[in-house]
């Protein structure tokens, strides 16, 4: 997927909206849009985003969705002829946040 030259996949978001009233106990749930930049190609996307806690400290951010590789502008690649590949991929993301460690008494 062009790494070499575009060794990130970006994602802007530019709108965040809660899919409906938070319950005690369970993740916040949410409709995002954005830029999704794959291989040096931008696309506007809407992406479902969750937002749990982990423990007092901690979150997980996380999302998934279904695209195409031509969606991108990539052909989905052929191995030495004999193999090929789907153009359907999915790009998904699981980023934890918190509170960094005090640090250790000497």
């Amino acid at each position: 997927m062009k790494a070499q030259d575009f060794p990130r996949i970006q994602y802007h978001l530019t709108e965040m909206v809660l899919k409906e009233p938070h319950k005690a106990g369970t993740p916040l749930e949410f409709d995002t849009k954005g830029e999704l930049a794959v291989a040096g190609v931008t696309n506007k996307i809407s992406l479902p985003v969750r937002i749990e806690s982990l423990d007092q400290s901690k979150l997980k951010v996380s999302g998934s969705i279904p695209m195409k590789m031509t969606d991108f502008k990539i052909a989905p690649p052929v191995k030495l002829g004999v193999f090929k590949t789907a153009d359907d991929i999915k790009i998904s993301f699981d980023w934890v946040i918190g509170k960094p460690a005090a640090p250790k008494a000497q």
